[in-house]
């Protein structure tokens, strides 16, 4: 494919999650180095990662061709020592990463597959609101739902909250539609509004990826979905 679209700012994305549902990448073949003219002719992008234990991992790669996007998923099993320890179910909804405190608001009923739920999060540090977030990939945060069984990986992104003034002057977006022409300002927060669909029923980690300070922060929550 020779019309490849950039969304949030990169050709390709790739997604890769260990069966431990702790693992996690969010990586890209333009992360070290510009896409050449061949490789962009040719639509063949090399991608470098090293799988720090063995054990089964589901790699999704997600593009956009003339505005429509695309996901497409594979399994690698990868071999050596130690191996990805087992899963371990945590439903908490606040935790700590980084050294940032980071609270997920999920629907207080059964989250159901194949319905679209919406949520959000709430960081703060030292016990204070965190209100210096910065765009990631032109987006307040990146998302990524990885099923227990790794069958499915869902790749979506936060929107920042509307006050209740912006949601009279100016329709909500619909958070499920791609954000490629999402504006996002230089700096936001503490909080986050996150929309999504569970495919199916089962448990799933849930991944947000955010920026602050100019590194990248990866959140890990759990939900059961029925």
């Amino acid at each position: 494919m020779t019309d490849l679209s950039v969304d949030h700012d990169r050709l390709i994305h790739v997604i890769i999650v260990g069966s431990d549902l702790q693992t996690f990448a969010h990586i890209h073949p333009d992360d070290s180095a510009p896409l050449t003219d061949d490789e962009i002719k040719n639509a063949s992008f090399p991608v470098t990662y090293t799988f720090p234990k063995s054990g089964s991992y589901i790699v999704a790669i997600n593009y956009m061709i003339r505005a429509q996007s695309f996901s497409k998923k594979f399994i690698m099993q990868v071999g050596g020592s130690p191996a990805l320890p087992a899963q371990a179910a945590d439903f908490s909804r606040e935790k700590q990463f980084e050294g940032y405190d980071v609270k997920v608001d999920l629907p207080s009923g059964s989250v159901k597959a194949a319905q679209a739920i919406r949520f959000s999060y709430h960081i703060e540090k030292e016990g204070k609101p965190v209100t210096d977030l910065q765009p990631y990939l032109s987006a307040p945060m990146h998302i990524a739902l990885a099923s227990a069984d790794l069958h499915d990986l869902v790749h979506t992104h936060g929107y920042l909250p509307q006050s209740f003034i912006e949601s009279l002057l100016s329709p909500s977006p619909n958070p499920l539609l791609p954000h490629s022409a999402m504006v996002v300002p230089d700096h936001f927060g503490p909080d986050i509004d996150a929309a999504a669909i569970f495919p199916t029923d089962g448990a799933y980690a849930v991944f947000g990826e955010f920026k602050v300070s100019g590194k990248v922060i990866v959140s890990q929550f759990m939900v059961s979905v029925e």
